[in-house]
């Protein structure tokens, strides 16, 4: 199963559904201080991504087609690793999506996320369980995305927090204005 972060926002999709109505130029630049917030998880979940070698169980493997014959896939995981927002508000409870932090490139969200649901076994005749046991010989799953926010969980929080508090702020000016 995978983990989560929850952190009080409770109010915070009626305060962006009002927000658009009043001041939709405004609404639009919150995806951006969103993203600006979670610039440090990201930048070091990308340090924590390692430095290109070859797999060894990947037998003669020379070319990846995926990544332009480059055995260097760390640099596309590298690159694949980006902050999300969606502040659509969903359901009765105006739930949004706020912030994630999401993998986009194959081979990254494949070494992040091998393993996790068995172990593998080194001398297995099954390469998938080789590969999995010799990942895991190094580290656990997950590997990088979340031991990144782990590290900066309180950043994290403060820096949401203050976010959340800031367009509360600007949406009482707006209403203030309006009214």
């Amino acid at each position: 199963m995978l983990k989560g972060v929850e952190i009080d926002t409770e109010g915070i999709g009626v305060v962006v559904r009002y927000l658009r109505k009043v001041e939709p130029e405004l609404a639009r630049l919150l995806p951006r201080e969103m993203k600006s917030a979670a610039r440090p998880v990201v930048d070091r979940a990308r340090e924590l991504v390692p430095q290109p070698t070859a797999l060894t169980n990947w037998g003669k493997w020379t070319l990846a087609r995926s990544s332009g014959g480059d055995r260097a896939w760390t640099k596309k995981a590298r690159s694949g690793i980006v902050a999300q927002t969606d502040v659509r508000p969903i359901g009765p409870d105006n739930k949004i999506n706020l912030l994630s932090i999401i993998q986009k490139d194959g081979a990254g969200a494949i070494y992040e996320n091998a393993g996790r649901r068995r172990a593998g076994d080194i001398h297995s005749k099954n390469a998938g369980d080789r590969f999995v046991a010799a990942l895991n010989a190094k580290s656990e799953s997950p590997r990088y995305l979340w031991p990144a926010v782990e590290q900066n969980l309180f950043y994290l929080n403060r820096e949401l927090q203050d976010v959340i508090d800031k367009w509360s702020l600007e949406l009482e000016k707006a209403l203030d204005r309006a009214a």
